[in-house]
């Protein structure tokens, strides 16, 4: 500072140096307090962009990390909904063969039914013919009798076909003793012995025809007792079969039930599956926007921390060159001293 007394243009001068000096110290000033907001504003900055930069890091490696679990999400996802499209055809299958069981079912349990009706047509056949065998027993039971007779009435005429020979033979031997006679009478005897003899034969021809008709119907009343064994037997088979009908019957509309409950569940599955697969493709599609949209964050965050990255270098720079500035100004004096007197 110049401390002026004269007035003449020296004096002008050394107040305008002075003025100039005030205002030098003003703006030095003024710049030494900018250049500290504008280190410690560096500093600051520097610090502030070094903890983003960290923290960005971390956003980013949690970002890369949730990417790479987006896109492996995706992927199970695709997997996931590939075996849900197998599955599905799975299901379309067992829903197929559940509606074949179904049917099939059904159709046995009609056949239990027809072969229940046809037993029960066969069981009043089978009463028909034991009946018929019963009156064929009685009729050949009657032929034993009445053979019986016969034979009777065979051994009568066969014992008064002997005694008429005898006869016819006494009643000879009387006529020869009485000679001429006796012709006549010996003739005739001859005729009864000839039709005795005759009677005899045909009387033993007659017994063995009835011992051949014994034998047959022998034969025949064997097989109406083995008939009636066998159809004892049949009688027995026939109610067996019966109640195992019974019993079938009874199972199949078990089984057809819960058939019917399986193809009713299959269908209601079938129908499912179709809202399942929908959303499955739905999640994935989602998931794989999902994925690309990570991806496009990670890289943003990428780019982002290399542009803190920058920021942070720019930061540290203009600390730098804050405090060279400042060290700058710090070589100016701004406090007053007195230089000369006018």
């Amino acid at each position: 500072h110049v401390h002026v007394k004269s007035k003449d243009e020296i004096g002008q001068l050394a107040n305008h140096f002075n003025q100039m000096i005030s205002q030098m110290r003003a703006l030095i000033h003024q710049v030494n307090e900018s250049v500290a907001e504008l280190a410690a504003s560096a500093d600051h900055l520097s610090a502030v962009s070094e903890e983003t930069m960290a923290t960005s890091e971390q956003v980013a490696s949690a970002i890369n990390d949730i990417a790479k679990g987006t896109t492996e999400q995706a992927s199970d996802l695709d997997t996931i909904n590939e075996r849900t499209t197998a599955l599905s055809k799975q299901i379309e299958t067992v829903t197929q063969s559940a509606a074949n069981m179904q049917t099939l079912s059904n159709e046995t349990k009609e056949a239990s039914y027809n072969g229940l009706e046809n037993l029960n047509v066969l069981q009043l056949k089978s009463d028909e013919a034991k009946k018929e065998l019963l009156a064929v027993e009685k009729v050949m039971n009657d032929l034993v009798e009445k053979m019986k007779q016969i034979d009777e009435v065979i051994q009568t005429i066969t014992a008064i076909s002997g005694q008429t020979n005898l006869l016819a033979l006494n009643a000879s031997i009387e006529a020869a003793r009485a000679g001429e006679h006796g012709k006549g009478f010996a003739v005739v005897a001859e005729e009864v012995r000839k039709l005795a003899e005759q009677s005899a034969k045909a009387t033993e021809l007659i017994r063995q025809t009835i011992a051949m008709i014994q034998q047959q119907v022998d034969l025949a009343m064997q097989a109406v007792s083995y008939s009636k064994d066998m159809y004892e037997q049949q009688q027995q088979a026939v109610h067996t079969t019966g109640d195992s009908f019974v019993k079938i019957t009874a199972m199949m509309e078990e089984l057809t039930a819960a058939v019917a409950n399986i193809t009713d569940e299959a269908n209601r599955m079938n129908e499912s599956k179709d809202v399942v697969i929908e959303a499955m493709q739905n999640i994935s599609a989602i998931a794989q926007q999902s994925a690309a949209a990570t991806e496009e964050v990670a890289a943003s965050a990428d780019d982002q921390l290399q542009a803190l990255s920058t920021v942070t270098e720019s930061a540290e720079k203009l600390s730098d060159m804050g405090r060279q500035l400042q060290k700058l100004v710090e070589k100016f004096n701004i406090f007053p001293k007195e230089v000369s007197h006018f």
